[in-house]
């Protein structure tokens, strides 16, 4: 039950950074409160496509990491870059040789699994690699339920859903010709 009286009101407080980066005390009262106590669950993410005239990506945000995924015309390989690291289970030394493993969940219970080659970039706390692709590999991409990322010892490493993957497919087509 809320309070009647105008002397004590329901507050939510958070500390959030300005454009200069420095750390503010903000605090959200009433009936700002109310509308987002409203809003509900967040919805899960979705990759975000598109093109351009030298090729398509593809990319998703979930928590701290943010995965993209890009082709050029004529070229069988995709470019790959993980944001968020230092990755668990990796060595994470800057420009040092590493792997990933990608797999993908299909709806039909079976699970695919990629190997990626590349190398941790500290200034950007990023993996960059690069990985073969092929019509079949995409659409596995393009029916997948879940994309799993784990070290080369099996530890996992980042999840993401797989919503919004057939526009992403479609992309790939179009502007890269895969």
């Amino acid at each position: 039950m809320f309070p009647s009286s105008g002397n004590i009101r329901l507050c939510y407080a958070f500390l959030s950074k300005t454009r200069d980066n420095q750390m503010v005390f903000r605090v959200i009262s009433g009936f700002t409160w109310v509308l987002l106590a409203f809003a509900g669950p967040a919805q899960a993410a979705e990759w975000q496509s598109g093109e351009a005239s030298n090729g398509a990506w593809s990319m998703i945000q979930e928590g701290q990491f943010n995965l993209r995924v890009s082709c050029w015309p004529g070229d069988p390989s995709f470019f790959f870059v993980l944001t968020g690291g230092p990755f668990n289970g990796m060595q994470n030394i800057d420009d040092g040789n590493e792997s990933m493993m990608m797999w993908i969940e299909l709806p039909d219970g079976r699970t695919a699994r990629h190997p990626i080659d590349g190398h941790y970039f500290a200034p950007d706390k990023a993996f960059v690699g690069r990985f073969i692709v092929s019509d079949f590999v995409l659409e596995e991409f393009r029916q997948g339920a879940k994309l799993s990322l784990t070290s080369p010892t099996g530890v996992e490493i980042a999840a993401f859903g797989m919503q919004g993957t057939g526009k992403a497919r479609g992309h790939f087509k179009q502007a890269c010709g895969i």
